[in-house]
């Protein structure tokens, strides 16, 4: 896989307001014959020299449709090209997933079920044979009647998320809300933009400049299945995540991931149906801390670089260090540099770097990770959850 940094979408300039949701046929072709529209709604206060943030407003219980235009420019060459690629629907959307713990700062996502991207028509990106071509995609939005809250909407090969606020009109907006917008890009040189929107409007908000903050999950945000994040993202069992008041467990007989009330999980373990769910984060153990696990220079066509960085916390040197990636294939960083005759001191920290050979991955989302070493001639070994920062 090769990661391509692309210009930002571009918002044409129409200030009109959304005609109603008309069938997505006849709204698809308003798209390609360019007579579509971008409903925009102006905040009832606008100070021009603030940078400001596109975003796209829904109710609860509606839908909408977006159109994106995809464009190859003309000379351009990837080891990977996205012509004739099919588009997996439905969808899910995310909702941000921010911690800060002292100096520690992760950026995640969480994919929930309250809003999904429900359609693309046509599901396949097709661009014929020649250069500069350019194709329209249709996305159907649904917001469910649960769903008030704040979103980031990732189109496939769109490289900025659209932030979607729904169940608020403009007066209400939190620009603090979308505080991971600036996410590394995996479009393989394909150029977007927003070319129609119906049954939403687009407002612009002053961009926020508050301090990072931790999010705290809302108590209506419904994280999807165990069942759908191991197959959607080929993740392992053991990163899975569960909505708020239930408890993960892992089943002895298959291994299959279920989340399930902590009473319920009490009662399967002791009964020996269920395994605990082991993982941790941010500090670890007794010996390690992840100081960050993160996306990193050079690109290359065989996929990301990523760098894992680990702090000794214990209170004896680390002698020997290895963690594994589980992402769709399994990826080891070695820590050649923490040897027995160099070892890892007390509350310093050492970092591996490897290329994620022919793999990928969506920002936000848990992946597991396997920490093994030897601190004072005794083997540790931890298995925890990562988000892959950009």
């Amino acid at each position: 896989m090769i990661a391509i940094l692309c210009t930002s979408l571009i918002f044409a300039s129409h200030t009109v307001y959304a005609d109603g949701v008309t069938s997505p046929g006849s709204f698809l072709k308003k798209c390609n014959d360019s007579t579509s529209q971008i409903p925009t709604l102006k905040p009832q206060s606008d100070n021009s020299s603030t940078p400001k943030q596109e975003i796209l407003l829904m109710q609860p219980n509606s839908v909408a449709m977006v159109c994106i235009k995809y464009v190859r420019p003309s000379g351009w060459h990837s080891s990977i090209d996205i012509n004739n690629a099919k588009l997996d629907h439905p969808l899910p959307v995310e909702v941000e997933n921010v911690h800060v713990s002292g100096s520690l700062l992760s950026f995640g996502g969480l994919f929930v079920n309250n809003v999904i991207i429900s359609q693309a028509q046509p599901n396949t990106i097709s661009f014929g044979s020649q250069e500069n071509a350019s194709t329209v995609i249709l996305y159907t939005v649904s917001a469910k009647s649960d769903s008030k809250g704040y979103y980031h909407l990732a189109l496939p090969y769109v490289c900025e998320d659209i932030p979607l606020a729904v169940g608020y009109d403009t007066s209400q907006l939190d620009a603090s809300a979308f505080q991971d917008l600036d996410k590394m890009c995996f479009n393989f040189g394909v150029e977007t933009s927003i070319v129609g929107i119906s049954g939403a409007n687009m407002t612009y908000v002053d961009r926020s400049n508050e301090t990072i903050h931790s999010t705290k999950l809302a108590g209506n945000i419904s994280i999807i299945p165990p069942l759908q994040q191991v197959k959607l993202f080929d993740t392992s069992a053991k990163s899975v995540r569960c909505n708020l008041g239930l408890q993960l467990i892992i089943k002895t007989e298959d291994g299959v991931p279920s989340c399930v009330k902590p009473d319920t999980a009490s009662i399967l373990l002791n009964r020996g149906w269920a395994a605990p769910n082991m993982i941790k984060s941010d500090v670890i153990s007794d010996h390690i801390d992840i100081v960050s696990v993160k996306s990193v220079l050079p690109v290359t066509p065989g996929g990301p670089t990523v760098q894992i960085t680990l702090k000794n916390t214990g209170t004896k040197p680390i002698t020997s260090l290895k963690a594994t990636l589980h992402l769709n294939n399994s990826y080891v960083f070695n820590f050649t540099n923490v040897t027995p005759s160099q070892p890892l001191a007390v509350g310093n920290s050492a970092s591996d770097t490897e290329i994620l050979i022919g793999g990928g991955f969506t920002t936000g989302f848990p992946y597991g990770l396997a920490i093994t070493g030897t601190q004072d001639g005794m083997p540790f070994g931890y298995d925890v959850n990562v988000h892959i920062l950009s």
